[in-house]
Order: C-alpha cells, then sequence, then structure tokens
C-alpha cells in the first residue's frame, strides 16, 4: 500500500472525519474492556493514534497510555485537542515503538495495521513492548493482498 502523508493536508480534517459519537466510543471501551484483565489501573499504547481519536478515553477507562504516532502534525493535533494528564504521545510507529521492552499491558492498534511497511517487524516489536499475558487489540478493515 502507498504510503498517506497524513502531515501536508489530512491532519486538518481528520479528527473531525473521524470522530466518534459518545455512544460510538463506549461501545469500543466496553469491547476493549471484555478481553483486557479486570485490574486497573493498566498501561497502554495506543498505535497508530492519530489525533487521539482513542487515546484519553482509554486513559480515563483503563489507566495511562502512551500514543505512538508517526505524522508530526497529527500528533500536534491531538496533543492540542486530545489532551488528559494521564496521555502521553511520542512519535513512534508499530515498527519502532519508543517504549521499554515489556512495558505496556495492552497494544490498540485500530485502523492502522495498513500503514505499516513492514508487518514481520512490527509483529516482533509489538511482542518486545507487551508484558507477558498483554493483549494485541487491532482491527483492521483492508484486505491484504500478496
Amino acid at each position: 500500500m502507498r504510503r498517506v502523508d497524513y502531515d501536508t493536508e489530512q491532519y486538518q480534517d481528520y479528527a473531525r472525519g473521524r470522530a466518534l459519537t459518545e455512544q460510538e466510543l463506549q461501545a469500543w471501551l466496553s469491547a476493549f474492556g471484555a478481553v483486557l484483565p479486570e485490574r486497573r489501573p493498566l498501561v497502554g499504547l495506543d498505535v497508530g493514534s492519530g489525533t487521539g481519536r482513542f487515546t484519553p478515553a482509554l486513559a480515563r477507562t483503563f489507566g495511562p497510555v502512551t500514543g505512538v504516532e508517526p505524522s508530526v502534525r497529527m500528533r500536534e493535533v491531538a496533543e492540542t485537542q486530545a489532551s488528559h494528564p494521564d496521555v502521553r504521545y511520542l512519535a513512534g510507529s508499530a515498527e519502532a515503538v519508543p517504549v521499554p521492552s515489556g512495558s505496556a499491558d495492552y497494544v490498540l492498534m485500530f485502523l492502522s495495521w495498513h500503514h505499516v511497511q513492514d508487518k514481520p517487524g512490527a509483529v516482533r516489536e509489538l511482542a518486545r513492548v507487551l508484558r507477558p499475558g498483554g493483549r494485541l487489540l487491532m482491527r483492521a478493515n483492508f484486505f491484504e493482498r500478496p
């Protein structure tokens, strides 16, 4: 798949175009919570966090979250429009997550897998950052073709 340059234009309207209603957001949080450990707080990673559509809600619901996003402009929008005391946003990607090994209870990748160029490398990296028993929550909606 061709790389998308979110820093040129898309960052300007992305949050509005991908906004969730409160009901939709709660449905997703409930679905995530159903497969996550019951203990709180959990440490989470939102890889491909974009403008922070889920990141603050994840922090409010489950515990501290690091949003990992390669696009400078998308991170800027997230930092100004999706801030929360238990959220930080870092430059990075699924292939290079800037956190220590075994530091996350879960990783969320929501509609970002199709942007990953090195999928085997990303799988290794995601396994590296998850604690034993950690969960990978992924939603993808593009068919992968060889």
